[in-house]
């Protein structure tokens, strides 16, 4: 993620620096204080704010981040030499933040900034699915409720794989193609979702070592279980992409239901299995 890092000392900005690119994150830049930071933030835009406190004052670092929240609500780790019961008084008025007591460890850096922003996100997404749910009708909101719509892929697993460190590979696109799913989900594009579960499919077989699908469902060594859910999904997609995808315009159309593209429980297991590999 786009992350910008405002830390007075230098010594210790390059410590946060060090930690988040080992991670593989995008420091955009690391500021100083509050006026350049003011302009790096427009200029780069950053997913999520790791800040000192302080900065030209005592709790300038809070005062700096509610005038960014009141433009765009960002996510925010705090840095502080200060009694943590304190800073949370002075950051009562903020919302989507988490704080570091001095000295840190590397592991306090990570799980905050990886914690707070899956937290960011997650809030995010609800709120738009309470936004869908009160523009709808009673029936409506009753349906996306009762069908858990928006939820084709777990976050929890979303987040997972997005700490997932994978040699020679970038989970980036695998990740985008998740979230647009449950976008398409709560939407009830089902068009959409079986395209979108095609594209992960023939996506991900370099994480198993084979070229294709068909190849990984034939020769992975999985549970039986694993293969013939596997076999599943590989066989209704296809089916669902003649059917659907593939096919000339007609004189008579029929779109596809929800019950001809779930295949959540299929790819939750596919996605599974790929943290469970590298997940070491």
């Amino acid at each position: 993620m786009k992350i910008l890092v405002i830390e007075q000392e230098k010594i210790i900005a390059e410590d946060i620096t060090k930690t988040l690119k080992k991670m593989k994150h995008d420091v955009v830049t690391v500021s100083s204080s509050s006026k350049e930071a003011l302009s790096s933030f427009f200029v780069f835009g950053p997913e999520i704010i790791v800040s000192d406190t302080r900065l030209e004052s005592r709790f300038g670092g809070i005062e700096f981040a509610l005038k960014i929240q009141n433009f765009k609500l960002t996510p925010i780790v705090f840095i502080t030499p200060e009694e943590i019961d304190l800073i949370n008084e002075k950051s009562k008025d903020l919302k989507y933040f988490s704080l570091i007591q001095m000295p840190f460890s590397e592991k306090e850096i990570i799980q905050n900034v990886e914690l707070t922003f899956y937290h960011y996100q997650a809030e995010k997404f609800k709120d738009k699915i309470e936004e869908r749910i009160s523009k709808a009708s009673d029936i409506d909101a009753k349906h996306i409720i009762e069908n858990n719509k928006g939820n084709y892929v777990s976050l929890s697993r979303i987040e997972e794989m997005k700490i997932l460190k994978v040699p020679n590979f970038d989970l980036t696109k695998l990740v985008k193609l998740c979230e647009e799913l449950n976008f398409a989900d709560l939407n009830e594009c089902y068009f959409s979702i079986g395209m979108l579960v095609r594209s992960i499919i023939d996506h991900i077989p370099p994480l198993f070592e084979k070229k294709t699908f068909s190849e990984l469902v034939n020769n992975y060594k999985g549970d039986k279980s694993f293969k013939g859910l596997m076999q599943h999904l590989d066989k209704s997609q296809r089916s669902i992409a003649d059917r659907y995808l593939h096919s000339q315009i007609s004189k008579k159309e029929v779109s596809p239901n929800f019950h001809q593209i779930d295949f959540k429980a299929a790819l939750d297991v596919l996605l599974s299995e790929i943290i469970k590999i590298y997940d070491t």
